[in-house]
């Protein structure tokens, strides 16, 4: 073995009964602390330094060392078996951990009770197999060369570099707090560096990857103000979140994959400012609060448990579903119009589309909820449009439509429809239950060059009309039914004549 370890202790633990072994396996030179302990094998030599090692429970092992061992310390013991050497002492806290010179096959593990040891610099320059420091609590900067595996207990005001140049590392943590892990392509590096990340709860913590992510798992991520923590990384395959993501989510993605965001899933509630260009397969949260604010190239397929209250900006969306409201919420759909393709190609809003706007420059397909109130759906219609103005051919941005609207459930007596606006130069098919026709004199209702197919509470009479494209015969239509335009007070129904 050709390689040395330090480690270094400035305060002792006035008593403690537990025993805490830390493994180091196949490091050649290895020193432990600046003082007082030092183990020498003939050849090669192994120096392990301590300071006032005493009344905490403290090991070190040693692994696949051949040739004779000295040790000389304070409440030091040492013990041999086979090929593995354990140095015991006691401390209360680790000033400095250096690796020198190690090995692809060298490995350090530390073991002990959970994080009762702070660890305040820890450093490594060589590659290893593995790294486990699990009992240890970061508490300084950590600066390592990637090991296929790498262990890590809790930290704070830690800030982490590690450096990859191997195909793929498994990373796990526990409970991080206003802390930075930053993971670092190395010259040189694999095409595609993957990382496959497991930690508990963040807080206030970025973690930072110029590398493909290829599992996140995380228990919790909050931020204490904007800013103060999330994931910024290239690309991510699954990402998965047990309770609430309230944090930002940045990923620029370089390497040509498929999606920059495979699939992503929040346990909890969903928020912060994310940034997902390109395309993200599947999305899912319990719930989406008002500090959500995304942006994302397209999502395939995008499910709410319950309620969703944020600013959702995409090229394009296949599936949406709102397992409860859209409540307070902006859609903004920005892909260009194309006649054959659709910005959104379903939205399923199981109770209510309150206080929210969807938009969209192209194709919408079918929208569905049980109640409609104060909202406003458009495809292909001006932004300066106010309902109730006279339309005018500036007011549609392009031949847009949808294919779909429907807002009702079995319950008629309920009012369905209220102060809201559903646009588009085609709507093909409209379904609506009660409409409220008084809305304080402010006209609602639907406006389009044409709608093929209108069917309708009003004034308790189920009104059907087919081929719509003008005020005359609109107008013609709901007089079969015994209706005037003035009998529905504020609900309107206009067209470009």
């Amino acid at each position: 073995m050709n390689g040395s370890a330090k480690i270094c202790k400035t305060r002792t633990a006035e008593s403690s009964s537990s025993h805490r072994p830390c493994v180091a396996e196949a490091l050649e030179c290895r020193r432990l602390l600046t003082n007082t302990v030092q183990v020498a094998i003939a050849t090669p030599i192994i120096s392990i330094s301590a300071h006032d090692v005493q009344n905490v429970p403290f090991g070190i092992q040693l692994h696949d060392i051949v040739g004779m061992l000295t040790v000389t310390g304070e409440n030091v013991s040492v013990q041999t078996v086979g090929n593995k050497i354990n140095l015991s002492g006691t401390v209360s806290q680790i000033d400095d951990l250096s690796l020198f010179n190690t090995i692809a096959a060298s490995s350090v593990v530390v073991k002990g009770k959970a994080n009762d040891v702070p660890l305040l610099k820890f450093e490594s320059t060589g590659r290893m197999k593995m790294i486990d420091a699990r009992p240890l609590f970061l508490n300084g900067p950590v600066s390592l060369v990637a090991a296929p595996k790498m262990m890590f207990g809790d930290a704070s005001a830690a800030t982490i570099d590690i450096s990859q140049s191997i195909p793929l590392v498994n990373f796990t943590g526990g409970n991080f707090a206003n802390s930075q892990i930053h993971f670092i392509d190395a010259d040189p590096a694999p095409a595609v560096p993957a990382i496959m990340i497991k930690m508990n709860n963040l807080t206030d913590t970025h973690v930072i990857s110029d590398e493909f992510i290829k599992s996140l798992n995380l228990n919790s991520v909050t931020q204490s103000t904007p800013g103060a923590g999330g994931i910024a990384a290239n690309t991510v395959g699954a990402f998965k979140v047990t309770s609430d993501y309230k944090a930002d989510l940045t990923l620029t993605p370089t390497f040509g994959l498929r999606y920059t965001l495979n699939t992503y899933s929040i346990g909890g509630t969903a928020s912060g400012s994310w940034n997902v260009p390109g395309a993200t397969l599947k999305g899912s949260a319990k719930t989406y609060d008002s500090g959500y604010r995304a942006t994302f190239g397209s999502l395939g397929t995008y499910s709410v448990a319950k309620d969703f209250s944020g600013s959702l900006t995409a090229g394009s969306i296949g599936t949406a579903t709102i397992g409860g409201n859209l409540n307070g919420a902006t859609w903004n759909l920005t892909n260009p119009y194309a006649a054959n393709s659709w910005n959104l190609e379903s939205l399923k809003v199981a109770n209510t589309i309150e206080n929210s706007t969807i938009t969209s420059n192209g194709n919408l397909g079918n929208i569905q909820t049980m109640f409609t109130y104060y909202s406003h759906i458009t495809a292909g219609i001006s932004p300066n449009y106010v309902f109730g103005q006279p339309l005018t051919n500036s007011d549609y941005t392009s031949y847009s439509y949808i294919k779909s609207f429907t807002s009702d459930c079995p319950s008629h007596h309920k009012i369905h429809y209220v102060g809201s606006y559903v646009g588009a130069s085609d709507i093909q098919n409209v379904l609506i239950g009660n409409v409220q026709d008084q809305n304080f004199g402010a006209p609602f209702g639907l406006a389009g060059l044409k709608i093929d197919k209108f069917s309708v509470l009003l004034n308790n009479k189920l009104v059907k009309l087919n081929s719509l494209d003008s005020r005359a015969g609109y107008a013609a239509g709901l007089q079969t039914y015994g209706l005037t335009r003035q009998d529905l007070i504020d609900f309107l129904v206009d067209f470009l004549d």
